[in-house]
């Protein structure tokens, strides 16, 4: 990468610093771009080369916390595992980067509100999961033919993996005193798999 490309990579990755901690701070609502020009410590005119909108840095922030996600999550899924061990290898990841994610989590559900008003967000957030289920089928498949799991359909099954996940996550935005995050989702992801094994 050349001097000038990693400079300005570096300029568009302290926007996107400076907007998730205000946008985690005030909301989207409430967050203006001038908020983000004084928590990047930049010139309103260099915010504005690089996005246009608040809806471009908020679809921004979107690719760079999901891709990051994934990206982490596939390098790190032992190929040669039995499926039943990937698929706690994939949720240990899963809730290792959630605990990473938790001063944003206010963020998040914002993303969540987002979804059922703006297109974009709601593209977004679909493309997600349907990378999402991608990802898991073939492990519930490979679990089916190794004859670990019962012959579950595997799209179903990792929709209920998705639903377990992000069911969770709400439920702890509602009461976040009696949800603990991560045993909870480990609780249901081990009554789901449990669920699936091939008694």
């Amino acid at each position: 990468m050349k001097t000038k490309e990693k400079r300005s990579e570096k300029r568009r990755s302290q926007i996107l610093d400076a907007a998730t901690t205000v946008f985690t701070r005030q909301g989207f609502e409430k967050a203006r771009m001038d908020d983000i020009v004084d928590e990047a410590n930049l010139s309103k005119g260099t915010l504005y080369w690089y996005f246009k909108s608040k809806n471009d840095i908020i679809y921004a922030i979107l690719e760079r916390i999901f891709n990051a996600e994934f990206n982490s999550v596939l390098e790190q899924i032992g190929p040669d595992s039995s499926a039943v061990d990937q698929l706690n290898q994939f949720i240990s990841l899963m809730l290792a980067d959630l605990k990473k994610m938790e001063p944003i989590m206010p963020l998040m559900y914002d993303f969540f509100a987002l979804g059922f008003r703006q297109r974009i967000v709601r593209n977004f957030m679909g493309t997600y999961l349907r990378k999402f289920v991608h990802m898991l089928e073939p492990i519930i498949e490979k679990g089916v033919q190794e004859g670990a799991f019962r012959a579950v359909n595997a799209r179903e099954a990792a929709l209920a993996i998705g639903a377990v996940l992000e069911g969770t996550i709400l439920l702890r935005a509602y009461d976040p005193d009696n949800v603990v995050l991560d045993s909870q989702i480990r609780a249901g992801m081990d009554l789901l798999i449990q669920g699936m094994l091939k008694q």
